[in-house]
């Protein structure tokens, strides 16, 4: 009777200790559940202040487009009224950025739209040349840019305003723009001017100042 009696006590020692083994593991079990919950909390918060943080970014760049291109508008069409609005939002939960074009016509009357859509011509391809410039300066890019007729949609008018400004674009930023057109009025703000002449085959290119 004595020996069955130790039996149980040893069997129920035995689970005993089994039980606190378990606890003690529930215990560590609970610490690692809460460490992990932490670690996914600061990360969250993380990628939270991270969104912010380029939210502000794309907003601020956009602002700095938007001002480009007023500033060329205004300074390039100065008998037309024009500035540029930035829209950001939010599509598809990644933030978008539109920019709206405005012609103010009157006290009660003005335009707005895509450059493209709603004005064409002169004041898009403009923008459009403008937004290259600002991309290359931007990304960090070599600084040079050659294009080809990219402002033959511009009234002859408006070419020496044109040139001016993006004379004034280069030289503050140190950018070097090679531009291929049949415009004469740009070779008045160039620093350098070639001329390139078709003969059979053969292109000839000479430097002219």
């Amino acid at each position: 009777m004595r020996a069955r009696l130790q039996k149980v006590q040893g069997a129920l020692g035995k689970l005993q200790g089994r039980r606190e083994a378990a606890e003690r593991r529930i215990v560590k079990l609970k610490g690692d559940i809460k460490t992990v919950d932490d670690q996914i909390d600061i990360q969250f918060q993380v990628v939270v202040l991270l969104q912010q943080l380029l939210d502000i970014l794309i907003r601020h760049k956009a602002k700095e487009v938007a001002d480009l291109l007023t500033d060329g508008c205004q300074s390039i069409f100065g008998d037309m009224e024009l500035s540029v609005q930035e829209n950001v939002g939010v599509e598809r939960g990644k933030v978008s950025v539109t920019f709206e074009t405005i012609e103010v016509k009157g006290e009660d009357v003005e335009i707005r739209g895509d450059a493209v859509e709603s004005f064409g011509g002169g004041v898009a391809a403009v923008q459009g040349m403008l937004l290259r410039l600002y991309t290359v300066l931007g990304k960090g890019m070599l600084p040079i840019t050659v294009v080809d007729e990219p402002l033959a949609t511009v009234s002859a008018k408006y070419v020496p305003a044109v040139g001016s400004f993006l004379q004034r674009i280069c030289e503050s930023s140190g950018l070097d723009l090679l531009m291929v057109t049949h415009q004469q009025g740009f070779i008045e703000h160039a620093s350098t001017v070639y001329e390139a002449r078709r003969k059979g085959d053969v292109t000839e290119v000479r430097k002219l100042s």
